[in-house]
């Protein structure tokens, strides 16, 4: 019997309250009545209704939590799928945003202690800075990550790249050395093919979110031809407002700092983005992404 049959007469008029009640006693005896039923996931005995899912006899209380957890491993199952078909490597589908200690990155021991302020509120401002990148009203800019190899460049982006696949998105994680050889192997075995160039550029554009992971600076030899196909994938990102996250060991010429125990061969080696693309190139980087210097030690090396 339902809520409306129990207070309403069959003309559709409400009942008396010596009515209602009679018929509410009714139901309660009725069910007090029924066999008690044992529910074989949290073995307490019931008058509800039992879900039989061929010999089971689960209670409606343990059927929903059945259903909550087939939902959440679908979800992750689906968030898994994501990440795969994004390209992320798979060592670096555990790495998270809250694993981020910009602590490490000035050369600071990692866990602190008792952080200074500057560094509590420095580690509390990268992590809501990036998380907010993962909302749909943030502004369509990327990040340009700057800094030396083992500052936390990659653990930031794949990290990045995690929050969005959980959020039901499918980056495109690029990798920079692998898209290098691409362009490269282009210019030695495809004859300069433009077309070839414009299809990789419109590929790699249709994805509303991507990741180049190590971008690398040209060799002499392919240089126009390498900084050509490059400029058209950044054009062709500026052109459909992508979200483009890009890191590289490379600094932008603001940032550039002499490290005077570095032997004066590995400074000249280490040329700034200006001076390796060109204006062209480093202004639409500027309206696709916000520069973010990393700064610090070698953790890896440190361990």
């Amino acid at each position: 019997m339902t809520l409306h049959e129990a207070i309403t007469t069959t003309d559709g008029r409400l009942k008396s309250s010596a009515d209602i009640s009679a018929a509410i006693m009714a139901e309660y005896k009725a069910a007090s009545e029924r066999p008690r039923l044992t529910c074989q996931d949290c073995g307490q005995q019931t008058v509800l209704d039992i879900s039989f899912g061929g010999d089971e006899k689960i209670c409606n209380a343990c059927m929903i939590r059945r259903e909550e957890w087939q939902k959440h491993r679908e979800a992750k199952k689906a968030f898994r799928e994501r990440q795969r078909n994004s390209g992320l490597p798979a060592e670096f589908h555990n790495h998270r945003l809250t694993d981020y200690d910009p602590a490490r990155g000035l050369g600071l021991p990692s866990p602190i202690p008792h952080p200074p302020s500057g560094i509590h509120a420095q580690r509390i401002a990268v992590h809501e800075l990036f998380k907010s990148y993962c909302t749909p009203d943030e502004p369509t800019h990327g990040a340009l990550i700057i800094g030396p190899p083992g500052t936390g460049k990659t653990h930031l982006t794949a990290a990045l790249c995690n929050r969005f696949c959980y959020n039901g998105y499918t980056p495109k994680w690029l990798d920079g050395r692998e898209l290098s050889d691409l362009i490269t192997q282009d210019w030695n075995y495809k004859t300069r093919n433009e077309m070839f160039k414009s299809r990789l550029a419109i590929e790699i554009a249709n994805y509303e979110i991507v990741f180049i992971e190590d971008l690398q600076i040209p060799s002499e030899k392919p240089y126009d031809w390498y900084v050509s196909a490059l400029n058209d994938i950044v054009n062709q990102l500026l052109v459909k407002r992508r979200k483009v996250f890009v890191t590289t060991n490379h600094r932008r010429k603001q940032h550039l700092v002499m490290d005077g125990n570095q032997p004066m061969r590995d400074q000249q080696q280490n040329l700034w983005l200006e001076k390796a693309y060109g204006p062209s190139l480093l202004s639409r980087l500027d309206a696709l992404c916000k520069p973010y210097p990393l700064t610090g030690p070698d953790m890896r090396a440190l361990g």
